[in-house]
């Protein structure tokens, strides 16, 4: 399940009807467990995956700004192995016909790690920004939601007392109904920030993308500087283009399965989507024991025959 489905999950239960004859349930239980059905939501579902976003919103501006400073370095250890290779072609080529050759290149690597940090930080420049906005969004949506959910429980009790007597248990429940909707619908509004990829992460993916395409251009650029070597290696006497070839070719081929940088930033992704989604779990598996343990109090105490008969039918659907 995603959160968005836990909230077509939720179940209010109702342990009053509507008609005073037959109500056999206390008041008392019926106003302790529509708070309880609250704090238990409150607790299992906005209220955390609000402070969840909010942490994550926050590592995903640290983390772009971490990016960003650190490309140049992640994309010079992608090609580490031409840095190396241009230092052995330079002894090998010296004083032969080739040496002009491979001082001609000696710059092509750092010129195209150049271009592609350039590249990213005009492909990222919206990130921290968007970031940036998107907390302010997420503090005013999480006040908004506290503010309704204490509004809720003062308001229970608020009903309570403005309609003491037994006579007037329709008009309480109506009161406590209105509370109990009004905080659900506020709930319900922050289910945005309980889906499987949080829009903290949907804007991050940005530098995600922008990171795996320097990298990837870098290992192009790294392939295009191997065929120059290659080249300026077929104008030495003394050197074996053919063998050459094949070393370089292979030796970096065996470098980038240990060091590729694309497939560690698509690993990490996939493992935060895990993450997030055994969290979600976790979330949904509290909440049904704590509905689970409110409908066994009540067959244990009132007897099954009446929470089948009466109590199962006001199970209320508004939020479903």
């Amino acid at each position: 399940f995603t959160m968005v489905g836990c909230y077509c999950l939720h179940v209010i239960v109702v342990l009053v009807t509507s008609s005073v004859a037959t109500a056999d349930v206390q008041v008392s239980d019926y106003l302790h467990w529509k708070k309880a059905d609250i704090s238990a939501w409150h607790q299992y579902f906005p209220s955390r995956a609000l402070q969840e976003e909010n942490q994550t919103n926050d590592g995903a501006v640290a983390a772009a700004l971490s990016v960003a400073q650190g490309l140049a370095d992640s994309l010079r250890r992608v090609v580490w192995y031409q840095a190396q290779e241009l230092d052995t072609a330079q002894w090998m080529m010296e004083g032969t016909s080739a040496q002009g050759c491979v001082e001609g290149i000696s710059t092509f690597m750092s010129k195209a790690i150049n271009d592609e940090v350039s590249a990213y930080t005009d492909c990222a420049a919206d990130v921290v920004p968007r970031l940036n906005r998107s907390s302010v969004n997420l503090s005013r949506i999480i006040s908004n939601y506290q503010n309704a959910y204490q509004r809720a429980l003062a308001g229970i009790d608020s009903c309570a007392n403005t309609y003491p007597n037994k006579d007037s248990q329709i008009r309480l429940k109506s009161c406590v109904e209105s509370w109990n909707r009004k905080y659900f619908t506020v709930a319900n509004a922050t289910r945005g920030y309980n889906a499987i990829v949080s829009p903290a992460m949907k804007i991050f993916s940005t530098v995600a993308e922008c990171a795996q395409t320097a990298a990837q251009n870098v290992v192009d650029k790294g392939w295009q500087f191997l065929q120059k070597l290659v080249y300026c290696a077929k104008l030495s006497e003394n050197i074996d283009a053919q063998a050459y070839q094949e070393q370089v070719s292979s030796g970096f081929s065996n470098y980038l399965t240990q060091n590729d940088l694309t497939s560690q930033i698509q690993q990490a992704q996939a493992l935060n989507v895990q993450q997030v989604s055994q969290i979600e779990q976790e979330m949904l598996s509290y909440y049904e024991l704590q509905k689970r343990a409110l409908e066994n109090y009540v067959i244990e105490s009132r007897g099954g025959g009446h929470y089948f008969s009466q109590v199962y039918g006001y199970l209320s659907g508004d939020f479903s």
